[in-house]
């Protein structure tokens, strides 16, 4: 079922972006590693090089990452699924359907992940695995799924083209907090702040807000379709 509804959306041209993501994340990936400096300066200043490949990947995916998931998820909403109510009932079709595009994602993440760690482990001689990048990683990836949710509460078939916004508001919103750490920032929207790494809970609130976010979405979806 999920990937029944999922090939409804998928279409030629999102699997082309998709494709192009991936290669674009993977070619930065190369060029932020500094390869063309000397392996000398590459010992004697691990640290330095190690920090700016992960200050440097964090950042470009802030920027890259919104861009996928609005692409691919603003076209979410289409009448082919309107015969399928009758067939499966308009709850299951909407549950599978955000599930669908969850579990997409989620997937997606993976093989970022394996892309911007495997690479720079292979070709260089500075990079180590560490949690704080891991940690990092996930909580930018994490914010990408508060644009989706938000993308399914407020965008419908006849304004498809509005979820872009959101690309533009988590950029500026993005830049803004870089010199205005607040909590309160992210207790009201959590995406990500590189202060928050000091908390413990940062990933475990960003879930629950993404599961609200998805809930609330969920049931707008269902009373619509009543309407």
């Amino acid at each position: 079922m999920i990937w029944f509804i999922f090939s409804y959306v998928m279409t030629k041209q999102k699997l082309l972006i998709y494709l192009l993501s991936l290669i674009v994340v993977s070619l930065l990936s190369l060029y932020f590693l500094a390869l063309g400096d000397s392996l000398n300066d590459h010992y004697l200043y691990l640290d330095e090089y190690q920090f700016n490949y992960e200050h440097m990947m964090i950042e470009m995916l802030s920027f890259v990452l919104p861009v996928f998931f609005v692409m691919i998820s603003m076209h979410h909403e289409q009448k082919a699924f309107e015969p399928l109510y009758a067939y499966f009932g308009r709850m299951k079709i909407m549950f599978y359907k955000i599930l669908s595009y969850v579990l997409f994602f989620i997937w997606t993440g993976f093989i970022i992940w394996i892309l911007i760690d495997t690479i720079p482990y292979i070709f260089t001689s500075y990079y180590q695995r560490t949690p704080d990048f891991l940690n990092t990683y996930l909580m930018t990836y994490l914010s990408q799924f508060i644009i989706l949710g938000l993308v399914f509460l407020t965008i419908g078939q006849k304004h498809q083209s509005m979820a872009l916004i959101y690309v533009m508001l988590s950029v500026i919103y993005h830049m803004f907090l870089q010199d205005n750490f607040s909590v309160i920032y992210y207790y009201i929207c959590p995406f990500f702040q590189i202060n928050m790494l000091q908390y413990t809970y940062h990933i475990t609130y960003q879930i629950l807000y993404i599961v609200l976010l998805f809930g609330i979405a969920y049931v707008k979806m269902l009373k619509k379709e009543i309407i």
